[in-house]
């Protein structure tokens, strides 16, 4: 079901985290547990073409006005600059704060914050990043050999 056909997860914490998908709100939940933070409400866009109606939708939550603290992460794909320009045209669309760079949080209640993956700057995705923190791990090689290997296999 498209976003503009289902209702949206009612805002409960006073910290939003807006991500594109489902694996992208597991690693942000599993990374605030295992960081022991709490009380960040994780909502999923439901693919980065859905950012600015869900951007709105967010805005005309009846509980919208509790909100302290926005974050939207996204991945830059092929281009970290245009998938921070979009965000930032998401946040403008919705009268909201608008960051002029990554990471640093801009506006008051909410205060927002854009973070494009996997390092504000280069192509990617989450799994990039992911990859890069395991990279120097020997398994890597093996990984790497099996996936030449069986690349037909996997397509």
């Amino acid at each position: 079901m498209s976003p503009a056909k289902r209702k949206p997860t009612a805002i409960v914490q006073s910290k939003q985290l807006l991500v594109e998908g489902n694996d992208d709100k597991y690693f942000f939940e599993a990374l605030l547990k295992h960081m022991g933070i709490s009380g960040i409400q994780i909502k999923v866009a439901e693919g980065a073409d859905n950012l600015r109606l869900f951007v709105e939708m967010l805005t005309i939550d009846a509980n919208f006005h509790t909100v302290t603290s926005l974050g939207i992460v996204r991945d830059a794909d092929e281009n970290a600059a245009s998938k921070f320009q979009s965000v930032c045209d998401a946040l403008r669309n919705a009268n909201l704060p608008v960051p002029r760079e990554q990471i640093r949080p801009t506006g008051d209640r909410p205060q927002v914050s854009v973070l494009i993956l996997p390092d504000t700057t280069s192509p990617g995705t989450l799994e990039t990043l992911c990859l890069r923190t395991v990279s120097e791990d020997p398994v890597m090689s093996c990984i790497e050999e099996y996936s030449i290997y069986h690349k037909d296999e996997v397509q």
